[in-house]
């Protein structure tokens, strides 16, 4: 019997039970568990009738519950039905490789995720869906090799990501979960559409995929994370730029980074074939983990040259972790303030993952505020119009007057600020 499940059992006061085949797929329905999973805590061969199928790195259940995560409800519901719907395939077996299965707590969790027909090399998954480690594609790779230490955010993550327990996973892996975690709200949904999902073949992943994009196309209104809620592409999210030289520029700033603090490393490669915008995509993900982990206060602009108001967070959170909220959340006002049309929108979308307190928060709507009132950038004043309030109370004393001003403002656009003057 594996340490995994051993620890388990004790945990959930079952003593040692055994491990053979008719035990294990007794145990999972006391257990709460998927039967196939238990053999795989177990460290024992899954049975035919047990496994998941097996896809490439560009199809497999990963790239589809990302794609799933940010449908309306509705909308991902309409797409578990279709999967079950679909036919059942048994996959082929396993080819017996001869290689030792590595042991310990980042295999297994590797192994899990493999039991959902989901690649390694899915590792925004873990930040994205489960408020993980932002780490690179690569690491996961490490983590299943056993060479990268499990962490309390790990095992959260992929908690939530697999839909198992917290508790369950800390006994197995040996190392508590992250309690402070915001992990996507609709997790346990997506964990059980990647399980029902785990056997499609790529035909049928494919085709499922369609389905996601008619859906994504049928209505714009999709889940943001820095909101926490459902809308149309706001405008913190319309502003990635996708311009060649702009994502150029953001690049140099990295790899100034990365060759002053690790000249050595080279990003990952994607297999030979893979399409053109996707390698840079690839490409910039991968610097954006590997600079994050290095940068420090003389690199604050490289935040507000990032035009991905999501993967931002990445060069943010490492920031904080390191001790610099104070230093980053000062700089981003001050961009707010006094920086570029550009610089002002991408400030705004990083100040949304640095974890302001009461404070903080009411000075970066002030802030907001008056750069809403100073400035006559179009795009700049709508970015800044989801982030004000005009009631006077929620505001200092000193800015009554900006506030008047910038009613004014939105009664002379109703069209583009109307918001601002909807009561509630």
């Amino acid at each position: 019997m594996s340490s995994a499940l051993q620890r388990l059992l004790a945990v959930r006061d079952f003593g040692d039970a055994g491990s053979s085949p008719a035990v294990l797929r007794r145990l999972s329905l006391l257990l709460g568990l998927h039967t196939a999973d238990l053999f795989v805590i177990a460290g024992r061969p899954l049975p035919a009738d047990l496994a998941p199928a097996r896809g490439s790195v560009s199809r497999n259940v990963g790239k589809l519950v990302f794609r799933a995560s940010d449908l309306l409800p509705e909308h991902r519901r309409e797409v578990h039905d279709f999967i079950r719907s679909l036919p059942v395939h048994q996959p082929d077996p396993e080819p017996e490789t001869g290689d030792e299965v590595p042991a310990g707590p980042g295999p297994l969790l590797v192994r899990l995720l493999a039991n959902r027909n989901i690649h390694p090399w899915n590792a925004k998954l873990l930040a994205v869906v489960a408020d993980g480690p932002y780490v690179s594609d690569s690491t996961i790779v490490l983590l299943g090799q056993g060479r990268v230490e499990v962490t309390p955010r790990y095992v959260s993550a992929f908690a939530c990501l697999l839909g198992i327990r917290p508790e369950d996973l800390a006994a197995m892996t040996g190392v508590e979960p992250e309690p402070r975690v915001r992990p996507y709200p609709h997790g346990a949904e997506l964990a059980a559409l990647s399980w029902d999902a785990r056997r499609l073949t790529e035909d049928q992943l494919l085709e499922t995929g369609h389905l996601i994009e008619a859906l994504r196309r049928s209505d714009p209104r999709l889940f943001c994370k820095q909101c926490d809620r459902y809308h149309v592409a706001s405008v913190h999210q319309q502003t990635e730029d996708t311009d060649a030289g702009i994502l150029a520029a953001f690049e140099q700033r990295l790899d100034a980074v990365l060759a002053r603090e690790s000249p050595e490393w080279t990003p990952p490669q994607l297999p030979a074939g893979t399409d053109a915008e996707s390698v840079l995509h690839h490409r910039l993900d991968q610097k954006r983990t590997r600079a994050g982990t290095h940068l420090g206060l003389d690199d604050l602009g490289v935040i507000v040259h990032d035009s991905n108001a999501s993967a931002v967070r990445q060069l943010v959170v490492p920031l904080l972790e390191a001790g610099h909220g104070d230093a980053l959340r000062a700089y981003l006002l001050a961009v707010i303030r006094t920086g570029t049309s550009q610089q002002q929108i991408r400030a705004v979308s990083a100040w949304l993952w640095t974890r302001p307190d009461q404070p903080q928060k009411a000075a970066f709507q002030d802030t907001c505020l008056t750069a809403f009132v100073a400035g006559d950038d179009p795009l700049v004043r709508k970015v800044l119009s989801r982030r004000i309030s005009l009631d006077p109370s929620d505001h200092a004393a000193d800015l009554h007057d900006t506030v008047l001003r910038a009613r004014a403002i939105a009664e002379s656009a109703p069209g583009a600020y109307g918001h601002l003057l909807s009561p509630g």
